[in-house]
């Protein structure tokens, strides 16, 4: 049975739905789906009743486009299952920024290049690691991290990874890496937070000190921030805006008995005195852990 062609208010009505549900962007192969003709697109781009955003996509009555509305627009030039993906998904999810050009993730039956656009093929596009924010398809922050870890160096992921975390969109300890990619978290040991947190680890690895875990779980419901497991020792880092909730008044002393109970020596460590009296850090760490 031939396709029936839309007629003029049908076809109205169509552009008005599909332009209100993608923030005001439609594609070529939709509105062919839905009984267009390549004609009727043509006539409505000359009208200026479309404008090209890139090719075989349009913006629907103007060409002033969110920054949605970009996303929007570069999943839907990579045709059906393509989805937003890698630096253009941690901007959309809000923990990395990205300012350059979009970039999508399209199955491999029929990928090919688009200008304006940054394309990355994969087989392995399922309704597990894919999901809508915004109304836009993309990649889970998980599988986002995993893709990031191909394109980002060790600090940038390491810094995208924290933020992730801090947004409570992926536990790190549950991040699973498809076979042949890279680990988003190389190893425990290496989880770091802030900028302090960096900052000591750098130093500890000058210093020639062996080198601890960070932020890990070492008794049921206690987390500390640098543990060297084989010596027992436990070093808090405390930065000016970590005690700043009522909260933390109460559970420190708590969590501090905890670790000593368990056979623990417990440090702390202030941002001010590290940086201050760096080599009064060291040796007491020196003393604790070789």
């Amino acid at each position: 049975m031939p396709k029936t062609t839309v007629d003029g208010r049908e076809s109205h009505a169509l552009l008005a739905r599909l332009a209100g549900r993608q923030h005001g962007t439609v594609a070529a192969w939709q509105l062919l789906t839905a009984g267009f003709t390549r004609r009727m697109i043509d006539r409505r781009v000359q009208a200026a009743q479309l404008f090209v955003i890139f090719a075989g996509v349009y913006a629907v009555g103007h060409r002033a486009l969110s920054p949605l509305a970009c996303d929007m627009a570069a999943v839907l030039a990579g045709g059906p299952g393509a989805v937003l993906s890698h630096r253009s998904a941690a901007n959309l999810q809000r923990f990395r920024k990205h300012g350059g050009l979009p970039e999508i993730t399209v199955p491999r039956t029929g990928a090919r290049q688009r200008t304006g656009i940054r394309v990355h093929v994969s087989a392995t596009l399922t309704s597990q690691n894919t999901m809508r924010l915004n109304g836009i398809p993309v990649t889970t922050p998980a599988r986002t991290l995993v893709d990031l870890a191909d394109v980002l160096g060790d600090d940038d992921l390491a810094r995208a990874v924290s933020a992730a975390e801090r947004a409570d969109l992926i536990d790190r300890r549950r991040l699973w890496t498809p076979p042949g990619r890279r680990n988003p978290v190389r190893a425990p040991h290496v989880w770091t937070r802030s900028r302090f947190e960096r900052d000591f680890r750098k130093a500890l690895l000058d210093w020639g000190l062996p080198e601890p875990e960070f932020n890990q779980e070492i008794l049921a419901g206690v987390e500390v921030d640098v543990v060297w497991r084989e010596r027992r020792v436990v070093v808090e880092l405390d930065h000016p805006h970590t005690h700043l909730n009522p909260e933390s008044f109460e559970s420190d002393p708590l969590k501090a008995e905890r670790i000593a109970d368990a056979g623990y020596t417990l440090r702390r460590v202030t941002e001010r005195r590290f940086a201050t009296r760096p080599q009064e850090v060291h040796r007491m760490l020196a003393r604790l852990v070789t």
